[in-house]
């Protein structure tokens, strides 16, 4: 699912974008992943969601998420999981 937030600044859009993600988690069967710009919500999100830093993995455009292209360098923390 595909949610648009907007709003000007300073009317609660990360906040309601919290609850939203912390209320997926708790309700939702699946996994939840969390893709942001930077790391400014990881002591909001509840610890189950998997928080995805898009800088790291180079993602600076939703055409990487639709194309399924693959992302050309991992960061070391992924290659490292990947490797056992």
């Amino acid at each position: 699912m595909v949610r648009l937030i907007m709003g000007v600044k300073g009317s609660g859009k990360t906040k309601q974008l919290i609850e939203l993600i912390n209320n997926a988690a708790k309700d939702e069967p699946g996994n939840v992943v969390c893709i942001e710009a930077n790391r400014t919500m990881t002591y909001d999100i509840h610890y189950h969601i998997r928080l995805i830093d898009a800088q790291e993995y180079n993602l600076d455009s939703y055409e990487l998420l639709v194309d399924g292209k693959k992302v050309d360098t991992p960061p070391k923390e992924l290659e490292r999981d990947c490797k056992g």
